[in-house]
């Protein structure tokens, strides 16, 4: 009897542990959950023409969080200090194809300094905003 109730314990445990989860599937990655990162400035078309960016403003970047915050690190060259890194706090909504950004005073996050929304393509490591046909930035996302 003894064997029997052995054998139908070993049996049980067998089955619960070969239904395991199968950790080989997972969903498929969202828009959402592809743009958390860091992606780097690599080119601005303004008027279907490319700017010729220096190499302090291919230091800009976005910095996006999964809970929807997101840092812009927006440098620029300034004649008598160097590069000045001009970026803001902010958050972002992802709606469709559109990207929602709004950012927020360095000192005081509850104050709306501009609001912007992009129509936005994400492609393997690449991340393409445009503000209208006219005004294309392009980012690569940092691995």
């Amino acid at each position: 009897m003894k064997r029997v109730i052995l054998a139908n314990i070993f049996a049980l445990g067998i089955l619960f542990t070969s239904c395991s989860k199968d950790e080989g599937s997972s969903e498929p990655e969202t828009q959402e959950s592809t743009i958390v990162g860091t992606w780097f400035l690599t080119s601005l078309s303004e008027d279907g023409a490319d700017e010729e960016l220096s190499a302090c403003q291919l230091m800009s970047n976005f910095v996006f969080d999964a809970d929807g915050h997101l840092r812009d690190n927006d440098f620029y060259l300034d004649s008598q200090l160097g590069c000045i890194n001009d970026g803001l706090p902010g958050t972002y909504i992802i709606s469709g194809e559109n990207i929602t950004i709004q950012f927020f005073e360095e000192t005081d996050p509850t104050v709306v300094v501009d609001m912007i929304t992009y129509s936005f393509n994400i492609n393997d490591n690449t991340l393409s905003l445009a503000e209208s046909d006219d005004y294309i930035l392009t980012y690569t996302k940092e691995e």
